[in-house]
């Protein structure tokens, strides 16, 4: 096994002891040439969890898949959206796949602050985001603070 291999393999063992730790489930694991992705449901969200061997990072994603019909009821959206990750510290990302608008949030935590607190923040952290997230995407409903984001 070669060092990266093995500092990979390392990586995988660090996080599924942190996760076991907090109390977390992860789903089964998907291992390919170099990835590592494992999903988790945290405060009635889903997110995964992704690691690439030769990264220094752990990223934690949330995902939102809607209709391409949706383009015109979501791009005004996009404003609330950001706030919102700007709030929980995550980035954005609106991209079509397959003739579907997909969102997503993430967050990254490097391997060298990962510890315990840090990992449950940060997933507590984006499950509140993907909550918030969710239901200001909700076609139909009123953005969670009322599209002010929180200003007068």
């Amino acid at each position: 096994m070669s060092e990266s291999d093995a500092l990979f393999a390392e990586n995988i063992r660090r996080i599924r002891c942190l996760a076991g730790e907090l109390g977390l489930d992860l789903g089964p694991a998907l291992t390919g040439p170099g990835t590592w992705t494992a999903g988790l449901r945290f405060y009635d969200i889903d997110m995964v969890l992704e690691l690439e061997a030769g990264e220094s990072r752990l990223r934690l994603v949330v995902r939102f898949q809607f209709d391409s019909g949706f383009a015109d009821w979501l791009m005004p959206q996009l404003d609330d959206l950001q706030q919102v990750c700007y709030h929980y510290g995550c980035c954005h990302l609106v991209a079509i796949e397959s003739g579907r608008i997909v969102v997503s949030l993430a967050l990254t935590l490097y391997f060298s602050g990962l510890q315990y607190y840090a990992l449950k923040e940060a997933i507590d952290d984006l499950a509140q985001a993907g909550q918030k997230i969710r239901h200001l995407l909700q076609p139909g409903v009123e953005p969670v603070d009322g599209g002010n984001n929180g200003h007068p």
